[in-house]
C-alpha cells in the first residue's frame, strides 16, 4: 500500500503533498529535495521548490537515508540470493552497488566520516547486530548488538553527529539511545507510541507519537545532549519520516 509523502512546517501548517503514491520520503541533507520509493519500484528525487522529479534508473527498495553531502543515497532492496540488503547509489543515477549480503536490514545512516551503519536480525530475531561499512577500505565491522529493541519496526537512526543511535524498545512503544559503539544505552521515552524516528541536520531528534487506536500522531523534539523537549501542535496522519530544522 502507497501513501502520501508530504511537508509541512512544524506547526502544522503549509502542507504540502509532494507526491500522492509515494512511499519512505526522506529529506534531503539542505531540506530542498525528497526522495522516496515508488509504486514502479524505483527511487525518485523531488526538487521541493521547482516541483521537478527524476528518477534513479535501475534502483529500488526503501528505507532511504542520503549521505551527508547530498550525493548519495543508501536504501533496502533486493540482491542475489538475499531479501532486503542494504545497497547504496549515487544521486546522478550511477548503478546501485550492494554493500552487505545479511538479510531483512534496515539502515541506520550516515556517521560523518563517511561509515555507513545498518542493523541485521541475530539470533532469530531477537536480537539486532549493528554493523559499520567503510567505504574508502571496503571493510565491513560489527559493532555491538542490541538486545532490548523490537524485533517488528526497530526503526533505528543516527545522529548527523554520528553520536547517538535511537531506536524503539521491544514494547514497540518506547525510544531508546545509544552511542555507536555500543555504550551510553538507556531509555528516553517509556511507553508514549513511539514510531518514527527522525534527526534533523542541526541536532533535533524528532519521535512520531501514536495515538491509540488511531493512524493520527504527534511530535515531540528532543535535544538528546540537553534537557530541551517540545511537543509539537500539529496532529499528523501517518508518521514522521524527515525533519528539517535551520
Amino acid at each position: 500500500m502507497t501513501k502520501p509523502s508530504c511537508s509541512f512546517i512544524l506547526d502544522g501548517s503549509q502542507k504540502l503533498v509532494v507526491v500522492p503514491n509515494g512511499n519512505w520520503g526522506a529529506l534531503s541533507p539542505d531540506g530542498r529535495q525528497v526522495a522516496y520509493s515508488a509504486s514502479d519500484n524505483g527511487i525518485h528525487i523531488v526538487d521541493l521548490a521547482s516541483q521537478t522529479e527524476k528518477v534513479l534508473p535501475g534502483a529500488g527498495g526503501f528505507n532511504l537515508h542520503w549521505s551527508p553531502d547530498g550525493k548519495q543515497i543508501a536504501y533496502v532492496g533486493m540482491g542475489d540470493g538475499v531479501i532486503n540488503s542494504v545497497f547504496v547509489i549515487t544521486t546522478d543515477g550511477t548503478s546501485a552497488r550492494q554493500i552487505s549480503d545479511l538479510s531483512y536490514e534496515s539502515v541506520i545512516g550516515w556517521s560523518p566520516d563517511g561509515k555507513l551503519y545498518f542493523v541485521a536480525p541475530y539470533t532469530g530475531g531477537a536480537a539486532w547486530k549493528v554493523y559499520s561499512y567503510d567505504f574508502a577500505s571496503g571493510t565491513l565491522q560489527e559493532r555491538f548488538t542490541i538486545e532490548n529493541g523490537t524485533p517488528k519496526f526497530l526503526n533505528p537512526k543516527l545522529s548527523p553527529d554520528g553520536n547517538w543511535i535511537a531506536y524503539r524498545g521491544r514494547d514497540n512503544s518506547s525510544l531508546y539511545l545509544v552511542h555507536p559503539d555500543g555504550s551510553d544505552m538507556h531509555l528516553v521515552l517509556d511507553n508514549v507510541g513511539a514510531v518514527g524516528i527522525e534527526w534533523s541536520w542541526s541536532g533535533w531528534l524528532g519521535v512520531s507519537l501514536r495515538m491509540t487506536n488511531s493512524d493520527e500522531s504527534t511530535i515531540v523534539l528532543i535535544k538528546p545532549d540537553g534537557c530541551e523537549a517540545y511537543l509539537l501542535p500539529a496532529v499528523l496522519h501517518g508518521d514522521l519520516e524527515g525533519l528539517f530544522t535551520p
